[in-house]
This record gives structure tokens, sequence and C-alpha cells, in this order.
């Protein structure tokens, strides 16, 4: 079975190289090395395939999403797989971060929208990657922690949300600015609770006003060691503007992220 796989990811590889398959071959080829991988267990080589799959073949962002090609985000591990393939898609890593884990956790971000917005009112959780209008994120966001894997009470989670592509994609001089920052998020915040009140909101959610053309906005989960587990350990930044994901992690000991979310916004929209 593992000969199959492996020329699946050969056969993808190869053709790359020399002759472009059309996307819906290339689907097909990527559809059948996941399901055979989930169903028999196989996780070693999920991220490097899903890697060298998106470094393959450079289709939209936001339109390459597993379940597009018919792959069942039922379980968690697949739902895991799609999310660490849109993320690395998107160039989260090395952007922000140098790596994710092969198994990332269950956050979902939702917005509240008003009768007059696209889609209509209410609060709507948003798909991974999703283009949004400024109008609809002017308002801090809801975020949900979902399963057991997150722990009880003694667990604790940082969430930051950057911008890694301002003032623009194409110069992106400054770099990881700094939106929100929470802190102390106890595992046991239940999907109905506001992570900014079980933890610590040491910055505040800065809405997006991107100055020019197409901009990530970025939400990254890092669970706290037991050196940072006490409430106000972590500190506010200085400034939003000279914020470095990387050396706050390196500073508080963050380690890699253990779950991952981002959305697009336009200048102008």
């Amino acid at each position: 079975m593992l000969n199959i796989i492996m020329g699946a990811a050969c056969f993808s590889s190869s053709a790359s190289s020399s002759s472009s398959p059309p996307p819906t071959r290339q689907r097909f080829v990527v559809l059948v090395t996941l399901v055979v991988m989930s169903l028999y267990g196989i996780s070693s080589l999920r991220t490097s395939i899903a890697s060298s799959v998106v470094e393959m073949h450079e289709l939209p962002v936001g339109r390459r999403s597993l379940v597009g090609f018919g792959f069942s985000s039922s379980s968690s591990s697949s739902s895991s797989l799609k999310t660490l393939y849109e993320l690395k898609a998107a160039k989260i890593v090395p952007d922000i971060v140098q790596s994710l884990p092969e198994h990332l956790l269950d956050m979902r971000v939702l917005y509240t929208m008003n009768g007059n917005e696209l889609g209509g009112g209410g609060v709507r959780e948003l798909p991974m990657g999703v283009q949004m209008l400024l109008v609809q994120i002017q308002s801090r966001p809801h975020v949900e922690l979902h399963g057991n894997e997150f722990g009880g009470d003694a667990e604790k989670y940082t969430l930051v949300m950057v911008d890694p592509d301002a003032p623009s994609p194409s110069n992106p001089t400054l770099r990881n600015i700094l939106h929100w920052l929470v802190t102390d998020i106890p595992g046991s915040t239940s999907p109905s609770q506001e992570i900014w009140a079980t933890g610590q909101e040491k910055m505040p959610y800065l809405q997006p006003a991107p100055i020019e053309g197409m901009h990530r906005y970025v939400f990254l989960l890092f669970k706290q060691d037991e050196s940072t587990q006490f409430n106000n350990l972590i500190e506010a930044p200085p400034s939003r503007v000279t914020f470095c994901v990387a050396k706050f992690v390196e500073t508080y000991n963050l380690g890699i992220p253990v779950a991952g979310y981002y959305f697009k916004a336009m200048h102008g929209d």
C-alpha cells in the first residue's frame, strides 16, 4: 500500500515537472493519495505531500479546499489536514512562522454580520481564506475552541492576530502588525464563551484597514508552557507596528502554533 501511495505522489510530482496536467487530473491524484493515507492511518507523509502539492501547482488561495475536491472533512484528522494545507498554501509558513504541527487543534473564527451586509445578518463562521468586506470585520470576532484536546483550566493559550502584508503585499516592511492579543485563555473555554472574557485581552482588537492591495489577517493560537501558565506573565508589546511574532514566541517560550486561521481583505472593499 505504501508503494502505491508513493507512486501516486511521484506521478504527481513528475507530471508537474515535465508538462502541467489539467487541474482535474492533479486534483484526482491528490484526492486518491490523501484518502488512502487517511484510511490506512499513514500520517507521517501527509504534511510533506500536501506541501509538495502546494508548491507543484499554485491555485488561487481560498479555492483549493480539499472539501471542494470531494474530500470529507467529517473526521478531526481530515479537518486538521485541510487546515494545514490551506495555511501552507497561503504561505503562513514561512511568512509568519517557520513550521506548523502535523495535527492542528480545532479553532474557529466567527464575525457578527448585520442584516444589510452580504449574506444577511447573524454570527457567521468564516471559511478559511475567505475574502471579507471591511465593513464585515469592524468588530471583535468570536473565537471558538472545539474538542477536549485543549485540556482544562490548567492549560493556558495565547492568541495573536497579525497582518503580514503591511503596508502592501509587494513591500511588507511592517510585516506582522498586531491586531489582537489575548493571553491566558483556559483550555476549558467553551465555544459559547468569549476568549477575551475567560482570558486576558492584552491588546484590544484593531479592525483591519489595508492601505494597499489584498492583505492576509492571520490568527495563531499558542499553548503556553509551565513558565507562563499563571495569569499576567505575558505582557503587551510596546507597539503594534513593531510587533515581531518570532521574538514574541521566543520571549515567552510559546513554541509552534497549535491552531491557525486566516481571512483576506482588500483596500477599498
